[in-house]
């Protein structure tokens, strides 16, 4: 198995396990990628509009061991204008739609259980203004 496969099937072992919920994720603390942890390795997925989708596997010692994604189409943009052809727009092709379907996955369940949060923050502070403005009258 060549690497792009073995990425492929880890990226598909994370949407199972994700799907039915044997993997947790949590809102990393940058607030812009989400993180799940095992005992010897730890997994990070983040979406930038510049960069796209970015899965980075981190060790025990919290060093990145693999990362893929779509980061490379920049690379790949600058080198064409330069002439050079690097191959990573393909490869960076491959994992898109994985890699899409895994974040959308893990940011959709906690960006809106936050967003419910809010909402009833919200609501809750706006009964006691009703309630403020009852006994005002």
């Amino acid at each position: 198995m060549d690497n792009t496969e073995k990425n492929l099937t880890l990226i598909e072992e994370l949407i199972q396990h994700t799907k039915n919920g044997s993997l947790a994720w949590k809102k990393a603390a940058d607030g812009k990628s989400y993180m799940a942890s095992l005992p010897d390795y730890a997994i990070r997925i983040s979406y930038t509009p510049l960069f796209e989708y970015r899965l980075r596997i981190f060790d025990n010692s919290g060093n990145v061991r693999r990362e893929i994604g779509t980061i490379y189409d920049l690379v790949e943009t600058v080198a064409q204008a330069a002439g050079v052809t690097t191959g990573y727009s393909e490869i960076s092709q491959i994992y898109a739609k994985p890699l899409r379907i895994l974040y959308e996955l893990v940011a959709g369940p906690i960006e809106r259980i936050a967003g419910d949060q809010f909402v009833d923050g919200l609501l809750s502070q706006l009964q006691q203004l009703k309630g403020e403005g009852a006994r005002g009258a």
